[in-house]
């Protein structure tokens, strides 16, 4: 767990994302996938270091009990210009936990906030229906972060 933390070795998101979905199935956890894996489910090859999930705030008392035995930082109210809540979960790789993105977010440009929520679109992954903001959203977070490399690879995507 700590070299995943570290950065020292690769992380299995997928594996962590399957245990994800398959913990959240028959709940009325209120999810959404975004980050680099949303951009992965999608088709696009990255390399993510976590899974980014963000939740409605009213599912933090449920995720919390469902993954009671893997919280490695509780879901806490951080009083957050950017989210409400933040924790994390590690299940075979770190998955970080936001809820209620503030609109502080979409601007200039939407990014991941309300405007993502939405306007998800649904992605089959692995026999699962998750939920994922537009890729033109992914772009607009990478190009204010300066990502280039990651600009590229979904600019390339989008293209085809």
């Amino acid at each position: 767990m700590f070299d995943r933390l570290g950065y020292f070795a690769p992380a299995p998101w997928e594996k962590a994302l399957t245990e994800f979905c398959k913990g959240t199935q028959g709940t009325n956890i209120d999810w959404w996938l975004t980050g680099r894996c949303a951009a992965c489910i999608h088709g696009i090859k990255m390399n993510p270091h976590d899974a980014d999930i963000m939740i409605d705030s009213g599912s933090v008392d449920e995720i919390t009990d469902v993954f009671s035995d893997c919280l490695i930082e509780p879901i806490v109210d951080i009083n957050g210009w950017l989210t409400k809540d933040f924790g994390v979960i590690f299940l075979h790789a770190r998955i970080d936990i936001a809820s209620d993105p503030q609109e502080i977010l979409d601007t200039p440009e939407p990014v991941c906030g309300p405007y993502a929520r939405q306007n998800f679109e649904t992605i089959k992954w692995n026999g699962y229906e998750i939920q994922v903001p537009p890729l033109e959203l992914q772009l607009n977070v990478n190009k204010r972060r300066e990502r280039m490399d990651r600009v590229k690879l979904i600019e390339d995507f989008l293209n085809k």
